[in-house]
């Protein structure tokens, strides 16, 4: 009975720090009714939205079962000057060797390859039946960004501009998340390596839209 009560204690704990439970009547049902259930589906981003190589920004939503709602920020590195900002993962800079962050949309490890809690096959997966709407990063700020700025690269010396509008991205995806996610059950607030910053940063204004 011991062991039973502490994995139920442990259980329990890890369930209160995950997950924000909310009031809601049995009979809600969270959105996208026109979409197919089971499915990624593709949205494009407002105008003022938009990749750190100016290319256009889009984000993905699932449309699952239950009345749990995931809220995922993308990884995808980062970038702070004119060395690091001159090397994306799609053209890195000769004197890094490697690229270091996304600076276009990168989905795949997400939305193809449904790995971990995008398993929705595996019966283990607690939130296989959940909905997700990821927040894709290809802005180099850590989803808290919101200035257009000019570096030099100093291989060839040139300059360029480089969009860290982060914090306009995922405030739209969250503005359009919270219109159609009104009364979900719970909702669980995920993120890795920057997208774990973006987690940290965004959870405020999350929980003050879900507030119960």
């Amino acid at each position: 009975m011991k062991l039973r009560n502490l994995w139920f204690l442990l259980s329990l704990g890890i369930v209160l720090i995950v997950l924000a439970a909310c009031a809601t009547s049995p009979t809600a049902q969270l959105p996208l009714p026109d979409l197919k259930t089971g499915e990624w589906h593709e949205f494009a981003g407002p105008s003022d939205t938009v990749c750190a190589d100016g290319s256009a920004y889009k984000y993905f939503a699932y449309k699952g079962t239950s009345k749990t709602l995931v809220i995922d920020f993308q990884s995808g590195g980062g970038c702070w000057d004119g060395l690091t900002c001159s090397s994306p993962l799609s053209n890195p800079n000769p004197l890094l060797g490697q690229g270091i962050y996304a600076n276009q949309i990168d989905v795949s490890v997400e939305t193809k390859q449904n790995l971990g809690i995008y398993d929705h096959n595996r019966d283990e997966n607690p939130l296989k039946d959940a909905y997700h709407v990821l927040i894709p990063y290809c802005t180099g700020d850590l989803h808290i960004g919101n200035k257009t700025q000019s570096y030099v690269n100093p291989v060839n010396q040139q300059a360029f501009g480089i969009e860290h509008k982060g914090a306009i991205n995922a405030r739209a995806v969250l503005d359009w998340t919270f219109k159609n996610f009104t009364d979900p059950e719970s909702v669980v607030i995920v993120g890795c390596s920057a997208g774990a910053y973006g987690a940290s940063f965004w959870t405020d204004t999350i929980k003050t839209n879900y507030a119960d």
